[in-house]
C-alpha cells in the first residue's frame, strides 16, 4: 500500500504517485455510512416508486442492483440525487476520520459542486456488469474549468474516495500514478444540460494501476490525476463515497 508519513503527504501528492492511502475509517464509521446509504437510497426509491419502498428496505445495498429492473437507473441515481441531505454530510464532518484529514491538511471543507448545499458529500452506486456506471478515466480539474462548481482564491483542491462495499481488492479505483504533472488534451461535449470533458485514454500509452484498497480504506489524490472506476465484475454492487476537499493554502 502506498502509505506514507503525514509530513510528506502533500510531496507524495504532487511530486510523486499523484495519491496516498493514509486514512481509514473505523468499523463503526463504516457502518454508520452504510446506515446512511442505504436510509438514502430507500427514500430516493420512494420518492419515484412508493410501492417498492418496503422491498428496498428489505434489500442490503450491494444487492440493490437486483432492483435494477423495477427502477429507472438514470433518473434515480442523478448526481444530484446521491447527495447526503445535509443532516448525514454534518454528521460525516463530524467522525473521526475527518478530524485526521484536519489534522493532515488543517480544517477542510467539502466544495460546493452541485450549489445544492453549502458542502457537498455525495455516494456512487455501480452494478456488477454495467459499464455505463463506471466514470471512463479523467482528471477532475477538468470538470471544474469547464465551470463545476465555484472556487475559492485562497483554497486548492484535493480529492477523497472511500469503498464503503467493495467486495474485492482491485475492484475500486484505477489510476494512472504520476499522471498527474504530465498535460493530457480532453475535448468537451454537451450531456444532461452542461459541458462535461471527453477524454480518450486509447490516445495514450497509460500504466493504468487498479487500487487495492478495500472497504473503508479511503484514497487522496491530486485534482490532475487521471482516474476512473473499475469495471465492476463481482457479483455484488460497488458503493463509494466521495468529495472535493477544499484546502487553505496557508494551512499546509
Amino acid at each position: 500500500m502506498n502509505v506514507i508519513k503525514q509530513e510528506s503527504f502533500l510531496t507524495e501528492i504532487n511530486e510523486g504517485s499523484g495519491y496516498v492511502l493514509n486514512v481509514k475509517l473505523s468499523e463503526d464509521e463504516l457502518n454508520r455510512i452504510r446506515e446512511m446509504i442505504h436510509s438514502h437510497a430507500v427514500s430516493l426509491v420512494s420518492k419515484f416508486y412508493p410501492d417498492l419502498k418496503e422491498k428496498c428496505e428489505q434489500t442490503p445495498m450491494d444487492e440493490f442492483h437486483t432492483l435494477s429492473e423495477l427502477i429507472d437507473h438514470k433518473k434515480v441515481w442523478t448526481k444530484i440525487n446521491r447527495i447526503f441531505p445535509q443532516e448525514f454530510i454534518a454528521e460525516i464532518k463530524k467522525m473521526p476520520f475527518v478530524d485526521q484529514l484536519n489534522t493532515m491538511f488543517g480544517e477542510v471543507k467539502a466544495a460546493n459542486e452541485e450549489d445544492l448545499y453549502e458542502e457537498e458529500i455525495y455516494w456512487r452506486f455501480v452494478r456488477p456488469g454495467q459499464k455505463n456506471d463506471i466514470g471512463p478515466l479523467h482528471a477532475d480539474k477538468w470538470f471544474w474549468d469547464l465551470g463545476h462548481g465555484e472556487m475559492p482564491q485562497d483554497c486548492f483542491r484535493l480529492k477523497i474516495w472511500i469503498p464503503i462495499w467493495c467486495e474485492k481488492a482491485g475492484n475500486g479505483l484505477r489510476v494512472v500514478p504520476h499522471s498527474q504533472k504530465d498535460n493530457y488534451k480532453c475535448d468537451k461535449e454537451e450531456r444532461d444540460g452542461c459541458l462535461k470533458p471527453v477524454f480518450n485514454e486509447n490516445d495514450y500509452q497509460l500504466d493504468v494501476l487498479p487500487l487495492s484498497n478495500k472497504s473503508g480504506e479511503s484514497v487522496i489524490f491530486h485534482d490532475e490525476l487521471l482516474h476512473g472506476g473499475c469495471f465492476n465484475s463481482m457479483d455484488k454492487s460497488r458503493v463509494s463515497i466521495e468529495f472535493t476537499m477544499l484546502v487553505k493554502k496557508e494551512n499546509v
